[in-house]
């Protein structure tokens, strides 16, 4: 319980930062990952070997970043891994397929009523703290 609502609180905090600047101090990342270790160490969640597979998300989103040269933004990959490690893979993947369908959904609105062109940005993190309410929520 008290994991699901540190997470959850890490997961507003960085999704307030990413809408208002479009980048998570690096700070923040350090103090996340460490409360999760912990919490992962001390609240048994998951299994660890499917907390490592877990990790493997954000890892995966971390080279995409690499690969795009940033068209995904590299918090964004390690966020994951900060989840990964509590949710397990299962649950970090059904995270970021909700927060991609509704990040999606939201760019399309965007791009039909003509408020952004293509090349325009959105922050992803809220859409993840968002996905994260609903794979609570089902």
């Amino acid at each position: 319980m008290i994991s699901t609502i540190v997470l959850g609180v890490i997961l507003f905090i960085f999704g307030i930062i990413d809408i208002r600047h479009k980048e998570i101090p690096n700070l923040y990342f350090v103090v996340s990952a460490i409360l999760t270790i912990g919490l992962s160490l001390f609240q048994r969640n998951t299994s660890i070997f499917n907390g490592l597979l877990g990790i493997t998300v954000g890892i995966v989103l971390i080279i995409i970043s690499k690969v795009t040269r940033g068209k995904i933004g590299i918090g964004d990959g390690i966020t994951f891994c900060i989840t990964g490690l509590i949710l397990g893979v299962n649950v970090n993947l059904q995270m970021l397929m909700f927060a991609l369908f509704l990040s999606a959904i939201y760019a399309i609105f965007l791009l039909i009523f003509k408020k952004v062109n293509r090349q325009h940005t959105i922050p992803f993190l809220p859409f993840v703290f968002v996905g994260y309410l609903g794979v609570l929520i089902i």
